[in-house]
């Protein structure tokens, strides 16, 4: 009887810890919901790319959201198919627009949890619950007029169909139904196909408890599904050899080794192996991070969850290669938030990675030493997130600005839209439900046609130039348009704020006094 007791009073200190654990990731599940809502709430307005989306999705029927996008925007069709649901229920104002996204990232959050406890150590998951939640890109796709909420949704399915194919034995029923839900996956969200690529050669190579024929049963339904995907639209839109030639020139395609220089080789893998830890990664510090991830991939090797490691692996293995095919974007550009959405899809990988990563210095490292790698980790998207609470992303600032040369312009006005923000423009004319009898020209964007543009409006006493912007190389390129407007005219008015500002010119005159409103 007494040799019963040191167990006993072993589980008896393990329930107030295992309590304890679970009440923490409760509370990092409410806070990730508290901050994507809040964001939500705060309603900012649409920035250039979510503009030119809504276009389609506003003006267009279903059947016609089949048909390619304008402004050469691509989305999956259920995507569309439940904005447009959204703006049919609620209308066409922003918080109906960024719906689906929302519930995308709230779903998200509950699964990463469910996915955690799969794929990592019991005492890695609160960390990773905790980052997933406090995400700085996570919490700003959830409230974006874009997919990418939902890729990070439908790979986190995935994760979960493959552990749990991996983890039972299948009948043929089961094998079509879990066929079936990876082809609605693959039209939810392209970046899935690596995910299910990944699960399906780590079937083959580790799976003992179902037959192979039957495994080709699922793997066929997903194949059969990405043909058609692929036939019916993606092949349209990746045949355009002018955009492909832009992201070449951008360096959105990975290198591919041996073929291209040595030096541009290593350069671009170095630089988007730190960067992808900052954007979509969200770490102050991508050494830390960069440690920490190779330190989990370890880890899990070490514990022969080979099977696991390379589920969470292949998918980057297999983006990387479509890259260098050039028929898949992989790009970590660090300049903006929206830096890294291509690959938003990796960053539930990379937070197991790093979390099972800093489970394993726990265990080898002074508790002191620890402490600090934890408080590295955690602080900096910690401290983003929180002053994201106080002061939520504004980014373009479009809707003030429109307001004012509305409330500001009379006959015979003309307003000359830079092509940043003409879809901005006509979204928000149409919400606003302004019926202006003013021309509007839609600007160019290159240097010499908008200076050809300007000398067709010589002598004119009222023109209102418009623009937003998110980088710095906008804002030169709209000093550099005003700065061909000074030498034609004089400022009668001027507004600006963040990521957008207009002005009221005459060209008929040289000199006169400003008004300035900010």
């Amino acid at each position: 009887m007494n040799l019963l007791k040191p167990k006993l009073v072993s589980i008896k200190k393990d329930v107030p810890v295992k309590q304890t654990l679970t009440f923490s990731i409760s509370l990092s599940i409410l806070f990730g919901i508290f901050l994507r809502i809040h964001q939500y709430l705060y309603n900012r307005q649409l920035w250039l790319d979510e503009a030119m989306l809504s276009t389609s999705i506003i003006n267009r029927s279903f059947g016609g959201l089949l048909q390619p996008l304008e402004a050469r925007q691509n989305a999956p069709i259920p995507f569309l198919f439940l904005t447009r649901l959204s703006v049919e229920i609620f209308g066409s104002n922003e918080y109906a627009l960024r719906l689906p996204a929302l519930i995308f990232g709230l779903l998200s959050l509950g699964l990463f949890y469910v996915v955690s406890k799969k794929y990592i150590s019991a005492d890695a998951v609160p960390i990773s619950v905790f980052l997933f939640a406090i995400s700085n890109a996570l919490i700003y796709y959830s409230s974006e007029l874009k997919q990418y909420s939902g890729d990070v949704l439908s790979v986190l399915i995935c994760l979960l169909m493959v552990e749990r194919i991996h983890d039972h034995r299948l009948n043929t029923l089961q094998a079509i139904a879990w066929g079936g839900l990876g082809a609605i996956l693959i039209w939810f969200s392209l970046p899935v196909v690596f995910v299910l690529a990944s699960g399906g050669i780590c079937l083959l190579l580790f799976e003992r408890k179902t037959k192979i024929h039957t495994l080709f049963i699922t793997f066929s339904i997903w194949l059969l599904s990405f043909l058609s995907l692929f036939y019916l639209f993606i092949n349209r839109s990746l045949a355009n050899e002018g955009l492909k030639n832009s992201w070449t020139a951008k360096d959105y395609f990975a290198p591919i080794p041996f073929l291209s220089p040595l030096n541009e080789t290593l350069r671009w893998y170095l630089t988007t192996f730190q960067n992808i830890f900052v954007s979509p990664g969200g770490f102050a510090s991508y050494e830390l991070a960069g440690v920490l991830f190779l330190a989990g991939c370890w880890l899990l090797l070490k514990k022969r969850h080979k099977y696991r490691l390379l589920v969470l692996l292949l998918p980057i293995v297999f983006a990387l290669l479509a890259s260098m095919l050039k028929q898949y974007i992989f790009t970590t550009r660090v300049e903006y938030v929206q830096g890294g959405r291509l690959v938003l899809f990796l960053l539930p990988a990379i937070l197991l990675l790093v979390s099972e990563g800093l489970e394993y210095f726990k265990l080898r490292t002074h508790k002191i030493i620890f402490i600090w790698m934890l408080i590295l980790l955690l602080l900096h998207p910690l401290k983003i997130s929180l002053i994201h609470v106080k002061n939520p992303r504004i980014g373009e600032n479009v809707k003030p600005v429109i307001e004012y040369v509305f409330d500001n312009s009379e006959e015979p006005d003309k307003i000359y839209l830079h092509p940043r923000i003409k879809h901005q423009f006509w979204y928000y004319k149409n919400l606003l439900r302004e019926q202006i009898n003013l021309d509007v020209l839609e600007g160019v964007r290159d240097r010499d046609g908008f200076v050809h543009d300007i000398r067709g409006l010589d002598n004119h006493p009222r023109i209102w130039f418009l623009f937003s912007y998110t980088l710095n190389d906008d804002k030169l390129e709209k000093d550099s348009f005003l700065s061909q407007v000074n030498r034609r005219g004089c400022q009668l008015d001027a507004i600006e704020v963040e990521g957008a500002s207009a002005y009221l010119y005459d060209l008929s005159q040289t000199q006169c006094s400003i008004s300035r409103h900010s």
